[in-house]
């Protein structure tokens, strides 16, 4: 299994170079394919859509054509086969995490077939982490409930707002002012 996945893997990355290089419905189409086969299926949805909206060109080749079709059908096939986990919370202000990605609570969100990670946060309640396992077209709910925590303890990774005191830069050499601009 392994060495299929190695296979399917470079595969992809082979196809993906091909369409970096010509961008047509085909190349796209092989490389959405191949992410289907790896179980990819919110990446190749994405690309069948993008595909979908290539500019025609005055005259296509059969070829073409037929990935264009074959990209509006894939498109709607996997629309249905992509599964979606809902995370309702019992406070409404928590932090849901799945596999490190934030997002709202109480709405489906669309993931791959396979395990996802979930983390639940809220300062002054317990922390919530389990792993959650979704098959295809499957559509989860998962309802969590937190407990206050008598411990006092915070989430290990509240959002901190940035400094506010930052001093300004020393003069350069020749007495003038320096600017830094620094993103992080």
């Amino acid at each position: 299994m392994k060495r299929v996945l190695t296979a399917r893997s470079s595969s992809l990355k082979s196809f993906q170079a091909a369409h970096a290089l010509v961008g047509l419905p085909s190349t796209g189409m092989a490389v959405a394919r191949e992410r289907v086969a790896l179980g990819q299926l919110m990446e190749a949805h994405e690309l069948v859509l993008a595909v979908t909206r290539i500019p025609k060109g005055a005259a296509e080749k059969d070829a073409v054509v037929q990935a264009r079709k074959d990209a509006d059908k894939l498109a709607e096939e996997l629309a249905a086969r992509i599964p979606s986990i809902q995370v309702d919370v019992s406070e409404s202000n928590a932090t849901v995490k799945i596999d490190g990605t934030v997002g709202p609570a109480g709405t489906p969100r669309k993931v791959n077939p396979g395990s996802h990670r979930l983390k639940v946060t809220l300062a002054g309640y317990k922390t919530v982490e389990q792993t959650i396992d979704v098959k295809e077209r499957e559509s989860k709910k998962l309802p969590v409930s937190l407990v206050k925590d008598a411990s006092g303890n915070m989430p290990a990774d509240p959002i901190k707002p940035p400094p506010t005191n930052i001093p300004p830069a020393p003069p350069d050499e020749n007495g003038r002012s320096v600017s830094l601009l620094v993103t992080i």
